[in-house]
């Protein structure tokens, strides 16, 4: 059984050290900035979630009350 690249893209990895689990350091990187926790897209993750949050009870920073002219 041939052994392929650990990133998906289907090259053979059959020509490097038995240990090798991806073509090349870019094949590497890719992988890991897809599947790391901390990847791509990971800061996007909780912003938006939070069910308690209403932008309507946030106050402008421009506005009279934030500028404490009230």
């Amino acid at each position: 059984m041939p052994r392929k690249c650990k990133c998906g893209c289907g090259h053979s990895i059959d020509h490097k050290h038995p240990n090798a689990k991806f073509l090349s350091q870019k094949h590497k990187d890719k992988y890991h900035n897809w599947n790391n926790p901390r990847g791509k897209f990971a800061h996007l993750k909780d912003s938006y979630e939070r069910d308690d949050w209403n932008p309507d009870d946030e106050i402008h920073p421009f506005s009279s009350e934030a500028l404490g002219q009230d």
